[in-house]
């Protein structure tokens, strides 16, 4: 570890006090998180969404000491002189931000047999589990409708969304309306 510039240090086992800075930025991310989750709307079952999508966004933000962003950090670490800033450009939306996706897989007629309501949970080129990426695109919450007219909700990584304005929420939509 040491000829890449990292040292080891120990400390006694559940002692957190003596880990203060880790727990400072954990607490902030789960303070984030209820945030993102209170004001969407969006169950709290969709908490691994979230806490991805708090921690993209502070890797993002710019760190006062430093003048950069930890991710402008790593990226200068890891990939001196190309000038890159980021990993990916992504155009961050509200948490839960109302939508419609296009299901393009779908060979229906009519358009209301292929669009879907979903909610935005973040880029899609961060996917969770084995969930396949799509470059450049969101990672979606979708309701489909059934054939006995309940919901069933599925996460989606997609290009084919379009988002409302102004901004709606997950808290702000019924799905009855639907």
């Amino acid at each position: 570890y040491r000829s890449n510039g990292i040292t080891h240090i120990t400390t006694n086992g559940y002692a957190s006090m003596e880990n203060g800075l880790a727990e400072r930025f954990n607490r902030t991310i789960r303070d984030d998180m209820r945030t993102n989750l209170l004001d969407s709307g969006i169950d709290n079952r969709f908490w691994p969404y979230v806490m991805e999508y708090s921690s993209m966004i502070r890797n993002k933000l710019i760190l006062k000491n430093k003048d950069k962003s930890p991710e402008q950090m790593i990226m200068e670490h890891y990939f001196p002189g190309t000038g890159r800033k980021q990993f990916i450009s992504h155009v961050f939306k509200s948490f839960g931000r109302y939508g419609i996706w296009l299901d393009a897989s779908k060979k229906v007629s009519g358009l209301e047999m292929r669009a879907h309501h979903c909610f935005y949970l973040g880029p899609s080129e961060y996917p969770c589990a084995d969930e396949a990426p799509v470059l450049g695109g969101d990672k979606i919450l979708v309701y489909e409708k059934l054939k006995d007219g309940l919901y069933h909700a599925t996460i989606k990584h997609t290009r084919n969304v379009k988002y409302n304005k102004p901004v709606r929420l997950f808290k702000e939509i019924s799905l009855e309306n639907f």
